[in-house]
């Protein structure tokens, strides 16, 4: 995907919108941790039989949704000491936010 071969380092997702972060092979520090990464950011959507199919393009109401997920990767990317803390946080949060979506 966009040049980056293997699995994202992280993803975070809420609803159907998910955001992914690709380490970059050639800019790896001397802990052999990324220091530059390629950020993909996808709508779930399903094809006529039913099949999940990812793309680029988002509607209106994901734009929200985008923007929580984009903040936490971010913070991810900018504070790696306290991230794996509040990702947990996120994801809390995020799973009541889901379950109030009707």
């Amino acid at each position: 995907m966009n040049g980056v071969p293997g699995m994202p380092e992280k993803v975070f997702a809420l609803g159907n919108v998910r955001v992914a972060l690709w380490p970059s092979p050639i800019a790896a520090t001397e802990d052999g941790k990324a220091s530059r990464y390629k950020v993909t950011v996808e709508r779930k959507d399903f094809n006529i039989r039913g099949y999940p199919e990812y793309t680029g393009v988002l509607e209106p109401d994901d734009i929200p949704k985008a923007i929580l997920v984009l903040k936490e990767a971010h913070n991810y990317l900018a504070n790696p000491n306290i991230a794996s803390q509040q990702v947990a946080e996120f994801e809390d949060a995020n799973l009541r936010l889901v379950e109030r979506v009707p």
